[in-house]
């Protein structure tokens, strides 16, 4: 049934007065819009447990020494001299002292089986090395899938490649470790599904187009107050992390995954 809008006076309303309202891209939806699964894949924030690692990261390592670095970072921002920020361009450093087993991981994450991820490391390190990186269960002793990358010593390096896990797992763990006595500095971490939709996910624009919104509004909020479209002309892993004025606003919407429906295998940036 057609349905016709009128204002009190009689007059027909455009449909495109009417929209839809995204407030940040992964609160508004459930689960998010992105299709990131990693949390915090940029280190942006204060370290977690004082021991210089980024919140939603865990380090390990016998021998190993980690240290958040806001003067080397690969992420940018683009014309926000002017504004002052904290904690949004930094790396993570992980510096191996002696040769043994050491690295990152993430918990949390939920993969399905026979589902391909594709993955990007950004990278700079101290020397040639082997960077193992795999999905794990939650003790480790599984490995679902894995890759090792071969990494060059000298400026910031990306390196793509694709996982796909032979288990589904609501807990499962993305490790990246090596053993060589050396430094690597992490500049950003990407997983996501190969289904997503220019980094969105398939379902929500698929729903959205059912929904049919005439005006779509995205951010809103304080999002919008902070981002500068200049940053959105770079590639992704490039963009800053944004950080609101009093660092409790903008980035709790900015961290990462949700917690997601398995059986929909739906995940979140």
């Amino acid at each position: 049934m057609d349905i016709k809008i009128v204002s009190t006076e009689g007059t027909p309303l455009s449909p495109y007065i009417f929209g839809h309202n995204l407030e940040h891209t992964r609160s508004a939806v459930g689960g998010g819009l992105s299709a990131q699964i990693l949390k915090n894949r940029k280190f942006a924030g204060k370290p977690s447990n004082n021991r210089g690692v980024a919140a939603e990261w865990k380090g390990f390592g016998e021998h190993a020494f980690f240290e958040l670095l806001p003067d080397v970072h690969y992420t940018r921002h683009i014309g926000c001299e002017k504004m002052r920020r904290h904690n949004e361009l930094q790396s993570q450093r992980v510096q191996n002292m002696k040769p043994g087993d050491c690295g990152l991981m993430q918990q949390d994450l939920s993969v399905l089986s026979g589902r391909t991820y594709e993955l990007r490391v950004v990278t700079q390190c101290s020397r040639d090395l082997s960077l193992k990186v795999e999905l794990t269960d939650r003790t480790g002793s599984v490995v679902y899938a894995g890759e090792e990358l071969t990494l060059s010593a000298g400026d910031w390096e990306i390196t793509e490649f694709t996982l796909t896990p032979d288990t589904d797992d609501p807990e499962a763990v993305l490790v990246l470790r090596f053993s060589e006595q050396a430094m690597v500095t992490f500049g950003a971490v990407s997983m996501l599904p190969a289904n997503h939709f220019h980094g969105m996910r398939s379902d929500v624009v698929r729903l959205l187009k059912e929904i049919g919104p005439s005006v779509l509004r995205w951010p809103g909020g304080n999002f919008a107050g902070e981002y500068r479209w200049k940053d959105g002309l770079m590639p992704p892993d490039l963009r800053g992390p944004l950080q609101a004025y009093s660092e409790i606003e903008t980035q709790p919407h900015s961290v990462g995954l949700l917690r997601i429906n398995q059986n929909t295998g739906t995940n979140d940036l």
